[in-house]
């Protein structure tokens, strides 16, 4: 990317910031950049494409900043900058990020799309950093967590913005993680299960790209679950048949329903194993494709 195309990409989000985007104008963006129109069109043959462009831009800087915030050392301290960070841009260019509810019926497919790629990418910084935080222990709970967590820091942005000095982004912020320590701490002690699970999200994220999770893929994604739950177990080369048989079968063009189904009950009574039989059993039998 050269430089005229950051400047005039910083420029169409300032302007996309404070006017919206049905509101600016190319001729606009072109004056903000001290250039003429024909020569914004030379770099962008049109808004949408600016938009684009802009989106991309945006977010990509935003993580690409986040991820060079390694200081402090202490995890929690280091989360607590990095979503400070990311919060404070969020409030700065408000207007900017509102645009996929705004506009979202008028935004064409390649810039919805950019929108879901870059959402997916700022859910998998929450993961991320809530896993770094608290270890493979909250793994279970983890869409659950990253959820919640932005959630709550969303409801309060309104307050931040018109409390005006009475409240600032990083008080929010250790706040929040307080609360989020209390939600670590009630799962562990109650055990509870999580709310969204590993295929639901998937097939959430592919709904969101317009294709649903494949019944193959969904099975496969058990599979690798149900080895790790065997791997240290002193019959796991007798468990690991029945799972090799299952993908065996997933991968023959004439699936045989009842092959898999006798193979996943050598599985169903291995600890912690039936969620995932269970699981496979439902996209099985409820997925008429197959």
């Amino acid at each position: 990317m050269t430089d005229k195309q950051q400047i005039i990409l910083n420029n169409a989000i300032k302007l996309f910031s404070h006017k919206g985007f049905s509101q600016t104008s190319m001729q606009a963006i072109a004056d903000e950049c001290d250039i003429s129109k024909g020569a914004l069109y030379a770099y962008f043959k049109s808004k949408n494409d600016l938009l684009f462009a802009a989106l991309e831009y945006y977010f990509d800087s935003i993580l690409v900043r986040i991820s060079t915030i390694t200081e402090p050392k202490d995890p929690h301290e280091r989360l607590v900058a990095q979503l400070t960070y990311f919060f404070e841009n969020v409030i700065e260019h408000r207007e900017f990020m509102e645009l996929p509810y705004e506009q979202g019926g008028y935004l064409s497919e390649s810039i919805r799309q950019v929108i879901r790629d870059k959402y997916t990418d700022v859910h998998r910084f929450y993961m991320q950093g809530l896993e770094t935080l608290y270890g493979q222990a909250i793994k279970p709970i983890l869409y659950d967590l990253a959820l919640m967590l932005e959630g709550m820091i969303r409801a309060y942005i309104p307050v931040i913005i018109h409390a005006n000095s009475h409240y600032d982004m990083e008080s929010l912020i250790r706040f929040v993680l307080k609360r989020v320590d209390d939600i670590v701490s009630g799962f562990s002690r109650r055990e509870d299960l999580p709310f969204l699970n590993d295929i639901q999200v998937k097939q959430l994220l592919k709904k969101a790209h317009d294709q649903q999770l494949s019944w193959y893929d969904a099975i496969e994604l058990r599979l690798s679950k149900l080895e790790e739950v065997v791997q240290n177990l002193s019959q796991a080369s007798d468990y690991q048949v029945s799972i090799d048989v299952i993908r065996d079968e997933i991968n023959r063009k004439q699936v045989r329903k009842p092959v898999i189904t006798g193979m996943l009950s050598n599985l169903d009574d291995v600890p912690h194993a039936h969620r995932y039989v269970h699981e496979i059993e439902m996209v099985l039998y409820h997925d008429m494709s197959i």
